[in-house]
């Protein structure tokens, strides 16, 4: 039996909707990635999560230069994209034509953009921009999905719809506490060694004294004799 077709359209529940964009984002990115490094080609992600949240990529080139090259094209240049062929066009077309809202994008990473070159400049270490863009953006996907965790156990069910999802729920807590315990027993574990090392010091600290005094007055009586 064949993979049954997922069918492409608006996801209702906000939970899940959100847990979706997550999770596709970083594959989106990844690929994004992949092809300005293959392909050596200039590429501009800019993504707005369902909670208004701005998500965005680039290759070698910023997202402003990419943006502004898109600009200076003529309307015939933008309508012949190849890309006009998988998208409604009459849902595409003015949303691309709208050069005004690409520029207040622009401008809205510019000042990101400037923060993370300084970033780049005054790290000592640095292997390449690529890699380190990536890394910022696989950040951003882990600290959004750790976000869509602790929102689900802030205890508003509004958004629970079935048994499935509140048992999905309970497993997640569950494990959540079983690696909160792994790590306690861990910490206390290092504690104990640490504090058995600092008594073993002691010790030896008090039996170099002992040893240094007795040193001293043996030293003292042969001087004297």
């Amino acid at each position: 039996m064949g993979r049954v077709k997922l069918e492409i359209r608006r996801i209702e529940n906000p939970t899940n909707r959100q847990v979706t964009y997550s999770k596709r984002r970083n594959g989106l990115i990844k690929k994004a990635y992949e092809l300005s490094v293959l392909c050596d080609v200039d590429i501009a992600l800019i993504i707005f999560s369902p909670s208004g949240r701005l998500d965005h990529f680039s290759g070698r080139k910023r997202i402003e230069d990419v943006i502004a090259r898109f600009v200076n094209l003529s309307d015939h240049e933008r309508t012949k994209s190849q890309c006009l062929k998988w998208c409604d066009k009459r849902s595409l077309l003015p949303m691309i034509a709208n050069t005004e809202m690409l520029m207040r994008a622009a401008k809205r990473l510019k000042q990101e953009s400037y923060m993370a070159v300084q970033l780049s400049t005054n790290s000592p270490r640095v292997t390449s921009f690529e890699t380190l863009q990536f890394e910022v953006q696989r950040s951003q996907v882990q600290v959004q999905d750790m976000e869509n965790r602790l929102r689900m156990y802030e205890g508003d069910l509004k958004y629970v719809n079935s048994m499935q999802h509140l048992e999905i729920l309970e497993q997640q807590l569950q494990t959540a506490l079983e690696t909160l315990r792994i790590r306690k027993v861990s910490r206390l574990t290092s504690l104990s060694s640490i504090l058995s090392l600092l008594f073993i010091l002691r010790n030896l600290r008090a039996g170099i004294d002992t040893f240094s005094l007795a040193f001293s007055v043996n030293a003292c009586s042969l001087s004297y004799s």
